[in-house]
């Protein structure tokens, strides 16, 4: 190529071919006026040349030489023009009952309007508005939106090169919904009417909350869905939508903390936990029976409240519990039956606490207690019915509760693992039987090499296995 159109700040890959090249053959690019240009060799004879515009790009050129690695250089010139592509506005809001959008483009190339798949259903382009000339208008057309809350879509002006040029952000309002800025925590109340306090079913809020407000939202009786992803709190209060009828909540983007009985018993159908949350506080969800979909655990979180889940039972899916969890409470996950996949954990769990899954009868598959834990409480994994795979204890495990695995429904009777082993060389305390009953036995389990005997020696042990073997870990 002679010429190549650039955009600030975007990277391009130009590629060369030589004949006649060998080992000694150098390439070199050079650049000025805050260009850059790296070669990239893929062999003696071909490669590619990295073409990097600076922010406030102008027209320029890239001088390219090639020499035979003695007296002989040729010398190419890449010419570079700077491309236009500008937006007065980047970001629009458009009603909930759809309609048009014009947008101006100011631009020297061709380029394409690119819409993703999922948003376009209701963001079109409306046909034969692009013209030839250096000022575009674009009528983008919208589809009215049926849900209570709002929705986005980002539209792209790509280059000929697929290069992203100007994204534009469209923010569609929702049918019943109010956006409200409050500027003094605790005066929401004097944004919302009384009649639209009876029959907003969606809220957006923007601005700064206390506990005031969030009492006026408890008591919106229509009110469906409340979106506080851009309030600058990055806390909320205990019991801010305790027993709420609010179906959907958007938690703030910066939140750090979920805290006690925030959702407690509340008509919530779903949560997304911001990436920021460190901790969920006591009963956080407790009884949150229509919330469903699988639960994410942002990787940033370091402990889960006693429960913090108990009895969420439409909870789908797998659960992993994220390396940076050093705390669970008692009772956090107890009887979230509605899990349908495997349980995992990470490294930062030393304790898995009394009645902390008991009755998570869907979990499947394996179960892997990690080397760091020392504790698995009563009852921890009691009416885990659904594990069909094996139980491998961690080599630091020093005690066992009560009916840990075990079905408490039969006189605690087995769980369903195939086989079970402990990879600790000290055979972990056991109050009773690790079978339970006394007329149960679990039929197979895997000890260190050389530590049979040992095992064999406790009681509680001995009686609980058919086989103990010795394993290599």
């Amino acid at each position: 190529t002679e010429s190549v159109n650039v955009l600030p700040g975007k990277s391009y890959e130009i590629g060369y071919t030589l004949s006649g090249a060998n080992e000694r053959t150098v390439v070199e690019a050079v650049a000025q006026n805050g260009y850059r240009a790296d070669v990239v060799a893929t062999d003696y004879q071909s490669g590619k040349i990295v073409i990097t515009a600076p922010e406030t790009a102008a027209d320029d050129r890239i001088i390219v030489l090639v020499s035979d690695g003695s007296d002989r250089t040729l010398m190419r010139f890449i010419h570079i023009a700077e491309s236009v592509i500008r937006i007065t506005t980047d970001s629009y809001t458009v009603e909930a009952d759809g309609g048009t959008q014009t947008v101006e483009v100011e631009t020297n190339i061709d380029y394409t309007v690119y819409i993703a798949e999922a948003d376009r259903e209701w963001v079109s382009l409306a046909p034969k508005t692009r013209a030839a000339v250096h000022t575009e208008t674009l009528n983008f057309t919208f589809q009215p939106n049926p849900n209570t809350t709002y929705r986005y879509a980002t539209v792209e002006l790509r280059d000929a090169s697929g290069m992203v040029g100007q994204s534009i952000l469209f923010a569609q309002k929702a049918s019943g919904y109010k956006t409200v800025h409050v500027a003094t925590a605790g005066t929401l109340d004097s944004y919302i009417s009384e009649s639209e306090k009876e029959s907003l079913i969606g809220l957006k809020i923007t601005g700064t909350l206390n506990t005031f407000d969030y009492d006026f939202i408890r008591n919106m009786p229509a009110l469906e869905s409340v979106d506080i992803a851009q309030i600058t709190n990055t806390t909320i209060p205990p019991s801010c939508f305790k027993a709420s009828t609010i179906r959907q909540v958007i938690l703030p983007l910066h939140l750090t903390a979920i805290p006690d009985n925030a959702f407690s018993q509340s008509q919530i159908t779903s949560i997304e936990i911001p990436t920021s949350v460190t901790s969920i506080g006591m009963s956080a969800f407790y009884q949150c029976s229509d919330l469903t979909g699988s639960l994410l655990l942002p990787e940033g979180l370091q402990s889960i409240g006693g429960k913090a889940f108990y009895e969420c039972k439409k909870l789908t899916g797998n659960l992993h519990i994220p390396d940076n969890v050093m705390s669970l409470g008692t009772y956090a996950f107890y009887s979230c039956s509605g899990f349908t996949g495997s349980l995992t954990f990470g490294t930062g769990i030393s304790i898995i606490p009394d009645y902390c899954f008991r009755d998570c009868s869907g979990f499947t598959g394996n179960l892997v207690i990690p080397d760091q834990v020392a504790q698995i409480g009563k009852e921890a994994f009691a009416d885990c019915t659904g594990f069909k795979g094996y139980l491998t204890i961690g080599s630091e495990v020093k005690s066992i509760g009560k009916g840990t695995f075990n079905h408490s429904g039969n006189g605690y009777s087995p769980l369903s693992f195939s086989k079970v082993y402990c990879k600790a060389t000290t055979p972990p305390n056991l109050t009773i039987k690790f079978a339970g009953d006394y007329a149960y036995n679990y039929q197979y389990l895997a000890v260190p090499i050389g530590r049979s005997t040992t095992y064999q020696a406790y009681p509680h042990w001995r009686n609980s296995f058919t086989t103990i073997a010795e394993v290599e870990f």
